[in-house]
């Protein structure tokens, strides 16, 4: 007997980031988009790496936080097992998974430790595939937001006076492992979000409106519901 069926979809979850600039509404977008994917009687796990600044939400969105103080791929690991075990959550948002590229014990910590070297990566790279492993097979919907690697560049202006300006490049984490989500997107300043990849269906690519107000929101809800 043959071990091939018919393809159909089941119950997906939906696995998500966004980055973008301080200011940029990441942890907004992200606490809008849980509340829309939390199923009924079920709550929202946000895993905090930024000092509790999600609390500042407290008042517009419900939600359960958790601080992580270290980022090591076992914390991140231990507390998602926390909120899976709970049986409560029906959304993880995680704030920032940036933190585990370059904050305390965190990758680029790990490397520094051993001393720059690039061998260094062998041991890293298992790191980070097994939490972005962990991060798509989760049972819920999952959420991450991401800070932007910020570099300077020369700016010359009609009078040619130069200066230096930032410039955005990319979420701060390892080039190409975002690409395992099937939702990513950036943010700007203006709170504008532009979809990079989208669930097949969504017709979400190449989108680009308002964080909050645009129906991208609305539109992620409904492929995941169809």
């Amino acid at each position: 007997m043959s071990d091939f069926k018919k393809a159909a979809r089941t119950d997906h979850k939906l696995r998500s980031a966004v980055f973008g600039p301080a200011g940029s509404g990441k942890t907004r977008f992200a606490l809008e988009l849980a509340k829309a994917l939390c199923p009924e009687g079920k709550r929202v796990a946000f895993i905090d790496t930024e000092g509790g600044r999600a609390r500042e939400y407290a008042d517009l969105f419900d939600f359960d936080e958790a601080q992580l103080e270290k980022f090591s791929v076992q914390d991140y690991l231990a507390m998602m097992t926390d909120a899976y075990k709970s049986g409560l959550y029906g959304v993880l948002v995680i704030d920032s998974l940036s933190a585990f590229w370059d904050g305390p014990g965190g990758i680029l910590a790990q490397k520094d430790q051993a001393g720059g070297r690039f061998d260094a990566w062998a041991k890293l790279n298992p790191q980070i595939k097994r939490l972005m492993d962990a991060i798509v097979r989760y049972p819920t919907h999952t959420i991450c937001t991401m800070r932007t690697r910020t570099e300077w560049v020369e700016q010359v202006d009609d009078r040619g006076k130069k200066s230096f300006v930032s410039a955005g490049k990319g979420p701060a984490f390892k080039d190409g492992a975002v690409y395992e989500f099937s939702f990513f997107a950036s943010l700007d300043q203006d709170h504008t979000i532009r979809v990079l990849k989208s669930p097949p269906g969504s017709e979400l690519d190449g989108y680009s409106g308002d964080s909050v107000t645009g129906d991208v929101i609305q539109r992620l809800k409904e492929w995941c519901n169809a």
